[in-house]
């Protein structure tokens, strides 16, 4: 685990490194507005240039809908979220260079791919690194971060 995270800190490095020199201008934090009233640790996105940087997304039911307790249903959600996010913020799931997945369960890997996959055209899959974690909050049996570059 150790080399899979120094691996991902050499490559957003490298990414930020070759972009053009960037000041703190180029720099935004983006809090939706439930993360500023809540005063949320954390940034929905971050734009680095035309680098995004998103938080991890747990999958989230819509308002009055139960969450799938099956990975393949978490994950279906997961991705659909990260593609509103890509759009949100100026990009889209042909410019996602990088995800990070976690894993309550690494036997569920092969399930999971099986939705990642739908997300991407078979020429764009994006670099991705994998964790089985101990666990995460309110039954989730995933979190999805990714790093994209604005069209």
């Amino acid at each position: 685990m150790k080399n899979s995270l120094y691996l991902l800190i050499v490559l957003i490095a490298g990414l930020i490194s070759a972009a053009t020199p960037l000041s703190a201008q180029d720099l935004t934090f983006h809090q939706t507005p439930a993360q500023k009233a809540n005063n949320a640790p954390y940034s929905e996105a971050v734009t680095v240039g035309n680098m995004i940087f998103f938080a991890g997304q747990v999958p989230r039911a819509e308002a009055g809908e139960e969450l799938p307790s099956d990975i393949q249903g978490q994950a279906h959600l997961v991705m659909k979220q990260i593609a509103a996010l890509a759009e949100k913020y100026g990009s889209s799931m042909d410019r996602v260079a990088k995800c990070t997945v976690f894993l309550t369960d690494i036997r569920e890997w092969a399930s999971f791919n099986e939705v990642y996959v739908q997300y991407f055209k078979p020429e764009h899959r994006p670099a991705r690194s994998a964790f089985e974690v101990g666990g995460l909050g309110l039954g989730y049996k995933l979190e999805v971060e990714c790093i994209a570059v604005k069209n």
